[in-house]
């Protein structure tokens, strides 16, 4: 009984220990998460800087770079919320937006675990401070093209029902925290601070919804059925439909080298 103890104490110890710790921006990262984007915002015009651009060859031997670009604000039209659930784990997904620009371009803003060199993503380990938090910012050739050809999980680019002023507003609100993050590093948690809860957060902040964090965030493989349940997807079509109807996969395959990919995958 004297061991239990023992180990016990040893363990509340370490997990005490590790949560004394402070987040960092300057670990030795993955590749293809070295570079943190930030955006200096003027009225309208904003201009972000290191946008991730990978070309796979599959999803470790990859060639990255970054590059830097001006947005007109205003020229921000539609909305989709990406959503790939993981065939290996039931329960766990990823989620992501898309904002599209009146010239048919799209940028991608996933909020990942910040990865070392060394470590491997764990959900034990995103409970114990073992990962920064992460604002991505990528285009849809890199980010999409990942998933479906590589990680081969089902992806759905879901519409999101919002007018264009709030659509503007969520940009500009995550890009806020992007810029907080470059100076303030944040801890990635596996429940209070993940891609989908923040998702939720930045969706009560813009769009002046009030989306609870309900178990289907918490558990992001049903948030599918919570934003049907909310009414946020664009469609009149039943759930089961509406996966079927924006369900890219195949012609993310069939358009992978397309010049107008966005476009492309978009045409059901």
């Amino acid at each position: 009984m004297a061991y239990f103890y023992i180990i016990l104490i040893l363990l509340l110890a370490f997990i005490a220990w590790r949560y004394f710790i402070k987040p960092s921006n300057t670990k030795n990262w993955r590749l293809d998460q070295t570079k943190l984007a930030w955006a200096n915002i003027t009225n309208k015009q904003i201009k972000i800087y290191n946008i991730r651009h990978c070309t796979y060859r599959n999803k470790k031997d990859f060639d990255v770079s970054y590059y830097n670009r001006v947005f007109d604000l205003s020229c921000i039209k539609t909305l989709d919320f990406v959503y790939q659930p993981f065939h290996q784990y039931p329960l766990a997904a990823h989620t992501f937006l898309s904002f599209g620009f009146a010239d048919g371009q799209h940028v991608c803003v996933s909020i990942e675990a910040r990865r070392t060199k060394k470590k491997e993503y764990s959900s034990i380990l995103g409970l114990l401070n073992y990962f920064e938090l992460i604002y991505i910012v990528a285009d849809e050739a890199d980010i999409l093209k990942l998933r479906t050809a590589h990680h081969r999980d089902k992806v759905f680019v879901f519409p999101i029902k919002a007018k264009k002023q709030k659509i503007q507003d969520l940009f500009l609100d995550m890009l806020k925290q992007i810029n907080k993050l470059k100076d303030r590093p944040e801890f990635y948690h596996t429940f209070k601070n993940t891609c989908s809860n923040n998702l939720i957060k930045h969706f009560n902040a813009a769009l002046k919804t009030r989306l609870p964090i309900s178990w289907q965030v918490l558990f992001p493989a049903y948030i599918d059925r919570y934003l049907y349940k909310y009414d946020l997807i664009n469609t009149d079509l039943a759930l089961k439909k509406a996966r079927q109807r924006f369900l890219i996969n195949d012609l993310s395959d069939k358009y992978h080298d397309h010049p107008n990919y966005s476009k492309k995958i978009r045409l059901k």
